[in-house]
């Protein structure tokens, strides 16, 4: 989303919840990833302050992701040195699946 924009001047803040059954808190010990909502959906909040050239483009990208994303709460404040914006949001996966490709022959 923030890759390659011209014009941000700072990335004040990025915080993604942990992915249920992925992160891991201490060494050895991994969340149970369980079939629940919470389980295919990470919480983001994110502070980038850029020109309003930059906004728009983030802007642009969050709505052209093609990644399933909700906002739940965005703020653009005008400051001398450029706009701070702040975005909330969720993120939507699907966890990843196994899949096991053989060769199978089969006599006629």
């Amino acid at each position: 989303m923030l890759a390659g924009v011209p014009g941000i001047i700072s990335v004040d803040s990025l915080i993604v919840d942990p992915i249920v059954g992925v992160e891991s808190f201490t060494s050895g010990t991994t969340l149970d990833a369980t079939a629940t909502k919470a389980a295919s959906e990470v919480t983001f909040h994110l502070s980038v302050k850029a020109s309003q050239d930059a906004v728009k483009t983030i802007l642009k990208n969050f709505e052209r992701s093609i990644r399933l994303l909700t906002i739940t709460s965005m703020q653009i404040e005008s400051q001398p040195d450029g706009d701070l914006v702040t975005i909330q949001g969720k993120a939507y996966f699907e966890p990843a699946k196994n899949i096991e490709l053989r060769t199978e022959v089969k006599n006629p």
